[in-house]
């Protein structure tokens, strides 16, 4: 018989991008296979409404550092009414409060933090402690940010895990009839369509696109341009669109939950992010969907995508670099398919949402069986 546990996540993000996004579909998938789980988060948060809406049981737990205190008796009351085997907390806040809960409880529950981007913790003694001292293991997105966490802070390697976030091969299936959205943007149904996901945040490389965009449409008339997100930098980009007067080729669509159907109608996917990364969720969706993609060996991406394997790398802000690597691609129908193909077959092989959870179940059981 397989274990089922009572499992608390933790965020004190407001907003909703891949790491948000991750928590969701993990906490879905856990309680598709028994287990008990709860999301405690803001209630303004993004992440609370969707969980609350989908089903899954929520608390309120503002993690603001003025209510540093209140949130730690919040959490640690949760954990002691609810008897949660494991806490998982993901942002700097809510590690702080949930993870000195999570310590204090008598029910010595077990505390994982996972490591989303891949930025190195600060050297600070505050910084350091929130990783070496609180949690009894680290999950992290990439194997890239895993060594960050073992080598840059000697956390003991045995207590680490690397786990890619995990992509719905049933929704993101390329045999699946899905509707051509161009129509509904006024794409001609004969163009070329380069298209991105990702939240319009200045790391994402949208600023490089939008250049290599302009370099392209001097030279070809039948491509355009899907920007699909919203995010702190939309109005500006909007209006570097309107400026350059390429509204006609480059779209900002805003946020769309239609992902599976705007990747099945473009041609080639591009993601030139310069930081931060683990392995991003659009690409793995993107790989499902049997897509050439061009993104950028930064993060955790380089293990999934290698180049002229399973996509196309690129250096970071390089424009002229991306436009001719685009318009190769472009020109060369035989490549895109190859590594579409290529790339499709390691996401169902190695990046499948099951495959995540396995994962999740098989961390937090050794993690269980650690002396605490």
């Amino acid at each position: 018989m397989k274990d089922k546990w009572s499992i608390l996540h933790t965020e004190a993000s407001e907003g909703w991008g891949g790491q948000e996004i991750r928590i969701f579909t993990e906490a879905q998938g856990m309680v598709r296979r028994g287990h008990r789980v709860m999301i405690a988060a803001p209630a303004y948060a993004t992440l609370y409404k969707r969980s609350r809406d989908a089903g899954i049981p929520v608390a309120d737990v503002d993690y603001n550092r003025k209510s540093f205190i209140k949130s730690i008796r919040s959490v640690l009351k949760l954990i002691e009414a609810h008897g949660f085997h494991v806490i998982c907390t993901h942002s700097s806040r809510d590690s702080w409060a949930a993870g000195i809960a999570g310590r204090l409880s008598r029910r010595r529950p077990l505390v994982v933090r996972t490591r989303h981007l891949n930025i190195p913790v600060g050297k600070g003694f505050a910084s350091r402690s929130i990783y070496r001292r609180i949690p009894h293991m680290i999950f992290t997105t990439g194997e890239s940010i895993r060594r960050l966490i073992t080598e840059g802070l000697r956390f003991p390697a045995e207590r680490t895990l690397s786990i890619p976030t995990g992509v719905d091969l049933k929704r993101f299936d390329p045999t699946r009839p899905f509707p051509d959205i161009r129509h509904e943007y006024g794409i001609p149904p004969e163009a070329f369509v380069v298209g991105t996901v990702a939240v319009l945040r200045s790391w994402k490389g949208h600023a490089f696109l939008l250049e290599a965009a302009e370099r392209i449409c001097a030279s070809r008339s039948d491509i355009r341009f899907l920007l699909v997100g919203d995010g702190p930098l939309r109005e500006k980009y909007t209006r570097w669109v309107a400026d350059h007067g390429l509204e006609e080729r480059v779209i900002l669509t805003g946020h769309q939950e239609r992902v599976p159907e705007i990747l099945n109608s473009i041609d080639i996917f591009a993601l030139p992010s310069y930081a931060h990364e683990g392995v991003p969720q659009a690409v793995i969706q993107a790989m499902a969907m049997k897509k050439a993609i061009i993104t950028c060996d930064v993060g955790a991406i380089g293990e999934v995508i290698k180049d002229g394997e399973t996509g196309r790398l690129v250096p970071v802000k390089d424009p002229g670099a991306l436009a001719e690597t685009i318009l190769q691609l472009g020109r060369d129908k035989a490549q895109r398919e190859q590594l579409a193909a290529a790339a499709a077959a390691l996401a169902r092989d190695r990046l499948g949402m099951e495959t995540m959870l396995d994962r999740v179940e098989e961390g937090y059981r050794a993690g269980l069986s650690l002396g605490r």
